[in-house]
């Protein structure tokens, strides 16, 4: 059975006071660092929060770890003096929490995202979907899709891009290429495209191909495409 014990201290001497639901969260989550079954930060949620004692200082005397991995239940004894008294057993909940990067000013349609403009906050995970952005590389050169964003919020996948640099109506250079060989030709634009995007181009024929842009008025055709 493990022991984690909280004393408030200041200037080095440890005094009674009155311990919170903050108290004992913390006391909790000490305890559940090296038992919780994932790396980083987590908070730690009490079944009540109306949660106060009085005494010298709080022992958590053990904390169980459930099977369902998120939540826990613990014995708590409050000391007073020379005195141990057993309150009844704490429950509660884990939160893992995720670092997202978040923008830390206005980004308008047009502008591009630098690494300058990001900020990393934590959020519960229960917070976070598969849209969300969690990696900053998929936020850095690229613009906002349609609308202005904000900062302080987590950004979606669906609502940023990179750059235009195909324009509807644009001639664009295609190539497709195999290990020996290289073809070319030129196509008109049916729609605006950014980097990777797939875009509809019309030939000198007026047959359709598609191919994946590349750069500015450039696009590729891989041959599992043509």
């Amino acid at each position: 059975m493990t022991t984690v014990v909280l004393i408030l201290t200041l200037f080095g001497f440890s005094f009674a006071g009155t311990f919170n639901a903050q108290d004992l969260s913390q006391s909790i989550k000490s305890e559940l660092q090296s038992h919780v079954p994932f790396s980083g930060d987590f908070n730690v949620h009490l079944s009540s929060q109306n949660w106060s004692v009085q005494g010298d200082k709080i022992q958590v005397n053990d904390v169980l770890l459930q099977s369902d991995q998120r939540s826990f239940q613990a014995s708590v004894s409050v000391i007073t003096g020379d005195t141990e008294t057993r309150l009844k057993t704490i429950v509660g909940k884990i939160d893992p929490l995720t670092d997202v990067p978040m923008l830390t000013r206005i980004i308008a349609p047009g502008d591009e995202i630098t690494s300058a403009d990001i900020s990393w906050q934590k959020l519960p995970s229960t917070r976070i979907n598969q849209n969300f952005v969690v990696s900053q590389d998929d936020l850095i050169g690229k613009t906002p899709r349609n609308r202005v964003l904000q900062p302080g919020q987590p950004v979606s996948k669906h609502d940023v891009r990179y750059p235009i640099v195909v324009k509807r109506g644009d001639t664009v250079a295609v190539a497709y290429r195999t290990d020996n060989m290289m073809l070319t030709t030129t196509g008109i634009a049916e729609k605006d495209a950014a980097v990777g995007d797939t875009v509809r181009l019309k030939t000198g024929g007026n047959k359709i191909i598609q191919a994946k842009v590349i750069g500015s008025q450039k696009a590729e055709i891989k041959p599992m495409e043509f």
